[in-house]
């Protein structure tokens, strides 16, 4: 199996951290000025698109390199990560809801739902 470009990995878990900190810097506060402020929910539709393609691309490179498995497909690469054991059920469950927003291109997203995926 090959090795994983690790310059990649990090640029990946950097663009994964930085979301991270942009959703919770969003959603801090009260939840109701947030789901009034439709540039805070702008923001973190486009928040969560850059965190699931982070995300993706590194499950992506780790199934080309470890697993000599090409994938295009984000829900795709999920599942593959899971069927090689490299993610958790848990974690495939967590994130199966936001790969299916980005691929409606968050028509349906609303700040209610944002919170009852947990992400607040």
């Amino acid at each position: 199996m090959g090795s994983v470009d690790k310059e990649k990995v990090w640029q990946y878990e950097a663009e994964i951290k930085e979301a991270q900190h942009v959703l919770a810097e969003i959603t801090a506060g009260d939840s109701e000025d947030f789901i009034r402020d439709s540039m805070k929910i702008r923001a973190i539709k486009y928040t969560l698109i850059v965190l699931v393609e982070a995300t993706c691309n590194l499950c992506r490179h780790i199934l080309t390199k470890k697993a000599h498995i090409v994938v295009e497909e984000y829900m795709e690469a999920l599942l593959k990560m899971q069927e090689k054991g490299f993610l958790s059920e848990e974690i495939t469950s967590l994130l199966t809801p936001l790969i299916n927003l980005i691929g409606r291109r968050f028509t349906q997203i609303t700040a209610d739902n944002y919170f009852l995926f947990g992400l607040s």
